[in-house]
């Protein structure tokens, strides 16, 4: 879970670091993005070691889970209409904000913004930009070309 993009859980869910009960150091990258992404170390350190279960609250210290649902049925609204939401954005705009969410983790703010620069000077040349702004000022659906 520490690798997605975005997670969504409900006050049910139980997480755990379960690498330590069977002898094993959790090795998908779990630590590397919880400690760079600014998540509690300590709370990390407590599972880690122990490999106890926890909830929801903990994972939002984590920075493994974005946002809380009530339930499973607000947990299955909640994502059907993110979504929903998503699929109806730039397949390109989508993929180039999570290149420079990334890439501006570990760059300077300079750097990032010249990558942005670069980056929105590409998307002009293909045909999202127009079906975006064609859509927005007609209020209708966008309809992107394929990958």
């Amino acid at each position: 879970m520490a690798s997605s993009d975005y997670t969504i859980c409900s006050k049910d869910s139980v997480f755990s670091i379960k690498e330590t009960a069977i002898g094993r150091v959790a090795n998908l990258g779990l630590f590397q993005r919880i400690i760079k992404n600014g998540g509690n170390v300590g709370i990390l350190k407590k599972y880690s070691y122990s490999g106890e279960n926890f909830g929801w609250n903990d994972a939002l210290k984590l920075g493994i889970v974005g946002e809380v649902a009530g339930n499973s049925k607000d947990l299955e609204e909640k994502t059907f209409s993110l979504a929903e939401k998503l699929g109806s954005m730039s397949p390109l705009v989508s993929r180039g904000i999570k290149k420079i969410i990334h890439f501006s983790r570990d760059n300077s703010i300079n750097t990032s913004l010249e990558m942005i620069a670069t980056m929105n000077e590409a998307l002009l040349q293909s045909k999202d930009v127009e079906s975006s702004v064609r859509a927005v000022l007609t209020k209708s659906k966008a309809i992107y070309p394929k990958l």
